[in-house]
């Protein structure tokens, strides 16, 4: 019994139909193992493209970093480079500006120094002209007062020396007479004629008296 279904196999697998079904179960096979294969690779390039995904994000991720941090570096050194500038140029406007403002204050304070000397100049010569003036004036006035007394006295001196001159010679003019007219008096003859010539010359002495 063993033997014939032995032999009924042995004659099966000699047969075409056996042929061409293991022929599809290798194709089938191959199928599969090229698919789980095929598979297999696609999965390992999935994880591989993910890995590398990956790799070229975190690099991505840290390129974009560092770029970040040498930007901000960059604006930073740019705003630093600026504001020192900025600084530098408000310090020497500021040095200018003091600069010209001494330079300013020195000029208004020479001016002004001048201005003083030249008004004390002025007050000083028109002292000295005023002082210079009065004195003029004051001997000017001297002067003519000394040489007005002087002209006064010497006119009063010379009024007086005439008046008593004068004075002398009427005395002595009427001494003169006097004596001439008591001599006449005297030597007329009668008394009649002596009173008349006493009493003329008394009268005559009287009112020179009286004049005097």
């Amino acid at each position: 019994m063993r033997d014939s279904r032995m032999a009924d196999t042995g004659s099966a697998n000699n047969s075409p139909s056996f042929s061409i079904q293991q022929r599809n179960l290798s194709t089938l096979f191959e199928s599969s193992s090229s698919s789980s294969s095929s598979n297999s690779s696609s999965s390992n390039n999935s994880s591989t493209s993910s890995s590398s995904r990956s790799s070229s994000s975190s690099n991505n991720n840290g390129r974009g970093s560092s770029y970040f941090s040498s930007t901000c570096r960059s604006i930073f050194v740019v705003l630093v480079v600026i504001l020192v500038a900025v600084v530098v140029v408000v310090v020497i406007v500021v040095v200018v500006v003091a600069a010209a403002a001494a330079v300013v204050v020195v000029v208004v304070v020479i001016a002004v120094v001048v201005m003083v000397v030249v008004v004390i100049v002025e007050v000083v010569i028109v002292i000295v002209v005023v002082v210079v003036h009065v004195v003029v004036i004051v001997v000017a006035v001297v002067v003519v007062v000394i040489v007005v007394v002087v002209v006064v006295v010497v006119v009063v001196v010379v009024v007086v020396v005439v008046v008593v001159v004068a004075a002398a010679a009427a005395a002595a003019a009427a001494v003169v007479v006097v004596v001439a007219a008591a001599s006449a008096a005297l030597s007329m003859r009668t008394p009649r004629a002596r009173a008349i010539a006493v009493e003329v010359i008394v009268s005559v002495v009287t009112k020179e008296c009286h004049l005097w």
